[in-house]
C-alpha cells in the first residue's frame, strides 16, 4: 500500500501502517484544532480512535496466540511475586 493511500480498509494495513495513520490523524486532529475546526478536529479524532482500536485489537490476538511467551502489558504475573 502506498503511503497516500489513507482509504484502505484497517484489516489490509501492516502493523507500521496502521501507526503511521495513527499519527498522522493526531497531526491533523492537533492542527485543526489549531485552527478551531471542530468538524475536522471529531473527524481525525474518531481515526485515530478507530485505528488505535485495530493496533490494540491486533497486538491482543498476538499475545493469546498459541506458543507466545510473555503476558499482556498491566496483567499482573505471578513469575514477579516476591523479587525486588
Amino acid at each position: 500500500m502506498s503511503p497516500l493511500q489513507h482509504d484502505a480498509p484497517l484489516t489490509s494495513c501492516t502493523l507500521d501502517e496502521l501507526d503511521r495513520r495513527a499519527k498522522l490523524a493526531e497531526l491533523c486532529m492537533n492542527h485543526a484544532l489549531e485552527q478551531q475546526c471542530w468538524d475536522l478536529v471529531r473527524r481525525h479524532r474518531r481515526e485515530a480512535l478507530v485505528v488505535q482500536a485495530e493496533i490494540t485489537r491486533r497486538l491482543d490476538a498476538l499475545e493469546d496466540s498459541p506458543g507466545h511467551i510473555g503476558s499482556r502489558l498491566g496483567e499482573p504475573t505471578g513469575d514477579a511475586v516476591g523479587f525486588c
